[in-house]
This record gives C-alpha cells, structure tokens and sequence, in this order.
C-alpha cells in the first residue's frame, strides 16, 4: 500500500524517500504533475527542484529525515484526490491483478522502518493465494538496513538454487 508507506515514512527517519518517490510520480504522470503544481507551496516546488538533481540515495535517505513531507502541500490529505490515487494505484505491485511470473524472495524485518511489516506480509498473502512462488522471511527485531545487510548470503544461495532449477517451488510464508 503505497499510502501507507508514504505516510510511515512522512516525518521519520527516511522521509527523504517519501519525498523523492512523490517526486518520481511528478515527473511520470502529466495529470499527477498538474495536481501538485496546483496544491503545493513555494517552499515545496523549491524541494522538488531539489530532489530532481541526481541526489546520492543517501542523501536523500538522511538528508530529509524528521522533514514533514505533506506540510509543503496546501491541502492537509494530498494523498486523498482521485488523481493521485490513480497514479499510486498504478505502482502498487499486484495491482494488475497477476500473480508474480518467476519465483520471488521477500526479506523482511517485523521493526522495518521503511516499508510497513504488514503491507509486505499482505502482498506476500496475496500473491501466494494467486498462486505465485513467494519466499517470505520474518526477523524479529530487525530494521530495514540491516535486515538487508544480514540476508546477503540467503538472497545470493536462493538465487542459485533457483537458476539451478533446484529451489523450493511451493509458497512460503
């Protein structure tokens, strides 16, 4: 739920990638882009032209943190209006209705500060009800950047199992 990530990270840690992914749906939808020039600040276009300038992701992970993304808007639910919606609902993995095509591993921490827990667990849900091939594990405790730095080596022996046709198949969650 794209929402709800944009609002989990408005005001945290990593709210520059809050504001960085508003950015990048700007410059993609025409209609999206007409809606915000209309409702955003001064201050907010300012940001805007600022996030466009080929920012180092880590800049943008902790150069913004704490920042209020949704105070550069002039309308207090931004999110709200049929056009974002739209243009959200457009990215939202799975929202076409398929299932993944090609087996998928999905690491995920239940402390994760980036993406919500639940939102990862309900797509993870939905595509195995769908039939897909998900790979699904949960650490207890652990934050976004070191349950990624900490799954490397699981991520790299899946990988070549599942090139060697040799993986697990079935849904696991």
């Amino acid at each position: 739920d794209l929402n709800s990530t944009l609002y989990f990270l408005n005001k945290g840690t990593y709210a520059g990638f809050a504001a960085v992914g508003i950015v990048g749906e700007y410059l993609v939808y025409p209609d999206l882009k007409q809606y915000i020039d209309s409702i955003i600040y001064p201050n907010g276009t300012a940001l805007f032209k600022e996030l466009m300038t080929n920012k180092c992701i880590l800049d943008v992970a902790f150069g913004y943190s704490g920042t209020d993304v949704f105070s550069y808007f002039k309308v207090p639910n931004p999110l709200d209006n049929a056009v974002a919606k739209k243009s959200l609902a457009a990215n939202l993995l799975g929202n076409d209705g398929k299932k993944l095509p090609i087996p998928t591993i999905m690491f995920h921490g239940d402390a994760d500060d980036v993406i919500p827990y639940q939102d990862a667990v309900n797509y993870a849900k939905s595509q195995c009800a769908k039939g897909a091939k998900v790979h699904f594990y949960s650490d207890a405790g652990k934050q976004h950047i070191p349950e990624e730095l900490s799954r490397g080596d699981s991520l790299v022996m899946w990988l070549d199992q599942t090139l060697q046709g040799t993986a697990d198949q079935s849904c696991n969650l």
